[in-house]
């Protein structure tokens, strides 16, 4: 059956309406739905481009070096003639790349045949070089991104990504891929635990995107101390991701500390540049807050 990001997320939106921990969504920040589009809050979508940009950064590690770039017919060749580790090693990577390159093209990403054609070049990959995390995270991006036309993708996605987890539990990447794959089917615990172990293998995911989606469920799930504990923890460890400062101004907020929270964002409009979008969100945060809207 055919979804959309749009269909997915409103039901995580329309359910917690009622909810007392909902509140920082619907009021004080306004946070996760009216000004939330300038932090990448207002889609899933935004979370799942965010998830292919950083799979294509992982995955740009398994170019090939010496391949012809149009053909694979003499890296065939090579494995019909000795059959080697190392020449369906090379032969993995090509199909890798082939399939990696679609998911770097927004165009190719809107054609079912073509996105199930990069999947099965993916699918191909891990058969022919099964030990290779950076083979699985692609395949599960795939079917990630075909479960938009199909969703038993979903969990032939979900399958692949914890095997390139199991296969290297640091690979930050698959983290993130698995906590959109979490969102996008509503299981908010499993969506914050993916996110938390993305950020705490590498920090520099913490984008405006992540950070905004988690501290959406933080709220709606009621986890907000959990959250305000995470990011600070998280951002005394990275300075240099604002969007973590950010959320945790949110959360601070919702928690009614006040003082804190403004602390929290005046620091992020003082330190970031003006155009970025910490430096924006923070500063409609205080303009908010200082007016006094709920």
């Amino acid at each position: 059956m055919k979804k959309s990001a749009q269909a997915t997320a409103s039901p995580l939106w329309d359910r917690n309406k009622a909810s007392p921990s909902g509140r920082c969504l619907r009021g004080l920040s306004g946070c996760l739905l009216r000004a939330g589009l300038s932090f990448g809050l207002a889609s899933l979508l935004l979370v799942c481009v965010c998830g292919a940009c950083v799979v294509l950064t992982a995955c740009d590690q398994r170019k090939v070096a010496n391949a012809p770039v149009d053909e694979e017919a003499p890296l065939v060749a090579e494995i019909e003639a000795d059959n080697s580790v190392a020449a369906r090693k090379k032969l993995a990577a090509f199909r890798h790349q082939q399939a990696a390159e679609v998911l770097a093209d927004p165009s190719a990403l809107a054609n079912q045949s073509t996105v199930e054609l990069a999947t099965s070049k993916a699918v191909s990959a891990t058969l022919l070089d099964p030990d290779d995390a950076l083979h699985w995270l692609l395949r599960g991006a795939l079917y990630n991104r075909l479960s938009v036309w199909d969703e038993r993708a979903s969990v032939m996605a979900e399958a692949a990504l914890n095997r390139a987890v199991e296969l290297n539990p640091n690979l930050a990447e698959a983290w993130l891929e698995l906590a959109v794959l979490h969102l996008v089917n509503l299981r908010e615990q499993n969506a914050l635990n993916a996110f938390e172990r993305a950020i705490e293998e590498s920090p520099a995911l913490a984008s405006p995107t992540v950070v905004g989606q988690m501290c959406a469920i933080y709220a709606l799930a009621g986890e907000s101390e959990r959250g305000r504990d995470f990011l600070q923890e998280a951002a005394a460890r990275t300075p240099d991701a604002p969007a973590l400062a950010v959320g945790l101004a949110i959360l601070l907020m919702d928690a009614g500390d006040s003082e804190g929270a403004v602390n929290q964002a005046e620091s992020v409009v003082a330190l970031e540049p003006v155009g970025t979008p910490e430096h924006e969100y923070a500063a409609k945060l205080l303009e908010e807050w200082k007016a006094g809207k709920p």
